[in-house]
């Protein structure tokens, strides 16, 4: 449960950055600005085709290169930690206190499609070259082979990442 835990929720942070590219008729597609966000508390709501759930989420990033989140599910007490510099990844929970190293090969065994790194990177407004602009607000890619759909609300600081491919979707809710 721990690893599907962060894998769902990196998968749900897969998020949005501010960019701006050439629209259908050639004129520049103004895309809303995402963050920087290199510190927040705030709210993870996942729905996958068998179940529902929710976590509290705090992150804290100020470069793609080195960071930590951390999961807490209210409704089992579990928590979970996760921590990444310069690739090298450790996660720890609250049934197995000390750090270990994990790899990001075993962490998409569980459904993750992006690196925190890369989830960073978005969060202080730099979206990867491989998501493009659909409208404005919303950008399409593909990550660890799924198509995954990027939705942001500027107005609510909410971000909705869906993996198409896979039926699941997450949604951060970016507080304080």
């Amino acid at each position: 449960m721990r690893l599907r835990l962060v894998a769902t929720l990196l998968v749900a942070l897969n998020l949005l950055a501010g960019c701006a590219s050439i629209g259908p008729t050639g004129g520049i597609m103004q895309q809303p600005l995402i963050g920087p966000y290199p510190a927040f508390s705030g709210r993870l709501l996942v729905i996958e085709p068998a179940r529902r759930w929710q976590v509290g989420i705090d992150w804290q990033a100020e470069a793609p290169e080195a960071g930590k989140l951390r999961l807490t599910h209210a409704a089992s007490g579990m928590v979970v930690e996760l921590t990444w510099d310069h690739g090298e990844m450790r996660i720890r929970d609250s049934q197995h206190p000390e750090f270990r190293p994990v790899a990001l090969t075993e962490l998409q065994q569980h459904g993750i499609v992006v690196a925190p790194w890369t989830l960073a990177a978005i969060l202080l407004g730099d979206m990867p070259a491989t998501f493009h602009p659909t409208r404005p607000g919303e950008w399409e890619g593909h990550q660890g082979g799924a198509l995954i759909r990027i939705v942001w609300d500027a107005g609510q600081r909410r971000l909705t990442l869906t993996d198409i491919t896979h039926g699941r979707r997450a949604t951060l809710l970016i507080g304080t």
